[in-house]
């Protein structure tokens, strides 16, 4: 399980949960013949020996007790925020916490978790990546993530670990902040079943006239989206169909649940999952979704609600 769910403030507890109470360090890596590789070097686990990554000589990797140090300074600076998940992806060599911070309620009764997701990497990737990541509480399904992410590729400076925390957490401000205000106008927005299924299927690239497979392809998908705005889960409470705010319910029931993923052998399917949603193809086509029906809302006022 690339996730363990878990509801704590405390971060000595959360850090064994995780399995992240270990050090690091670059060791040499050696050819067949013996010779040393001159240009990049392991990160090795230093209790178990494990090789979490390989990486060019002048990286410097992030132990995962300054990770949880700025974690603990979240917490400290949000006040009910909790640790809700401790991660662990790629074998071992991508790492990190989801934070619960922030409940919105776009609409009365359903409700919205903001959290914020704070990863680090042994292989390289990237050295400190924050992301802002909403899930509707009535299914759990993930919504689009923030379009902005906090990376911190020069990770020598993550010494400094308060003010990257703090830095990180105005940024989550900021985006908790807009996205509160986009799903209450996606909320007022008017949408006719209609122009909700040709926003939906104005996502996807027009299949070519002769290409039966692509046009049954954009049909069933497109099928599909209309049964998720009668009947999807939380599609019937009251204030949620026939606006905007229920047609990005309805796009990402469709994204978290029925487009399917290609998964490489050995890789966790739920893992494979959650990174298309927060960085992948997933992810991707609900901005892209968002951004249109946002332009809809502004373009379209005698569509708003009063």
């Amino acid at each position: 399980m690339f996730m363990n769910k878990i509801k704590t403030t405390d971060v000595a507890e959360a850090m064994e949960v995780g399995n992240h109470n270990y050090q690091v360090e670059m060791q040499p890596m050696y050819m067949a013949n013996g010779k040393q590789i001159q240009t990049k070097k392991a990160v090795v686990r230093l209790d178990d020996g494990h090789e979490l990554g390989v990486c060019g000589n002048d990286y410097q990797p992030v132990q995962p007790s300054a990770v949880y140090e700025m974690a603990d300074e979240l917490l400290k600076a949000v006040e009910g925020s909790t640790i809700n998940g401790v991660i662990n992806m790629h074998g071992g060599s991508v790492f990190g916490l989801s934070f619960n911070l922030a409940r919105l309620e776009p609409v009365s009764g359903d409700m919205v978790d903001m959290n914020f997701l704070l990863l680090a990497s042994h292989n390289g990737s990237y050295g400190i990546l924050g992301r802002a990541i909403s899930f509707r509480f009535f299914c759990l399904n993930q919504l689009p993530t923030s379009t902005k992410l906090f990376n911190l590729k020069h990770t020598r400076f993550v010494e400094n670990r308060l003010a990257t925390a703090m830095k990180m957490l105005s940024y989550y401000n900021q985006e908790l902040s807009g996205f509160d205000q986009q799903m209450k106008m996606l909320a007022a927005y008017r949408m006719p079943i209609k122009t909700q299924v040709d926003w939906f299927r104005n996502l996807f690239p027009v299949p070519k006239a002769d290409s039966k497979r692509s046009n049954s392809i954009l049909d069933n998908n497109t099928s599909t989206f209309a049964q998720l705005i009668e009947d999807g889960r939380g599609a019937t409470h009251t204030g949620v169909q026939g606006n905007g705010w229920g047609a990005m319910n309805a796009l990402s029931e469709f994204v978290n649940h029925e487009r399917s993923s290609r998964i490489k052998k050995g890789r966790d399917a739920e893992e494979v999952k959650f990174e298309s949603l927060a960085f992948g193809a997933g992810n991707t086509l609900m901005q892209s979704g968002l951004a249109k029906l946002i332009t809809l809302a502004k373009t379209e006022p005698s569509n708003r609600y009063v």
